[in-house]
């Protein structure tokens, strides 16, 4: 991860941003780990201030709309992936930027019950 909470390898991939949602999916699925043991890596922070919560904040401005994504990118639309993610982010950081980015997710491509268990986080 990059100081500003990119994920630079997934920048340079043809599908950028769907890499980039998956990247920050294995990142939640090792904090829901640490929640079963008592360790808060949703907050984890490195020394020059890396962390989950950086990548969330990253991502949230393109999923919500209110920036353009840049990088190359030949997918047709978001990964539904990304709506339970951004769900779950938004509820762990108590954060209305990616309360904003989950809700036009869902409203783009609604969540139907068997999607939200298959990409549950």
């Amino acid at each position: 991860m990059s100081p500003d909470g990119s994920l630079h390898r997934e920048l340079r991939r043809n599908r950028s941003l769907h890499y980039s949602i998956y990247g920050l999916c294995a990142f939640a699925a090792l904090a829901r780990c640490g929640e079963a043991i008592g360790e808060d890596l949703w907050r984890y922070r490195t020394e020059d201030g890396r962390g989950m919560e950086r990548g969330f904040d990253f991502l949230a401005p393109y999923l919500a709309g209110e920036k353009e994504w840049t990088w190359e990118n030949i997918d047709d639309g978001i990964t539904v992936m990304a709506i339970p993610l951004m769900r779950r982010a938004a509820t762990v950081y108590g954060s209305p930027e990616l309360s904003s980015a989950s809700r036009r997710l869902s409203a783009q491509r609604p969540l139907t019950e068997w999607m939200a268990w298959l990409t549950s986080v």
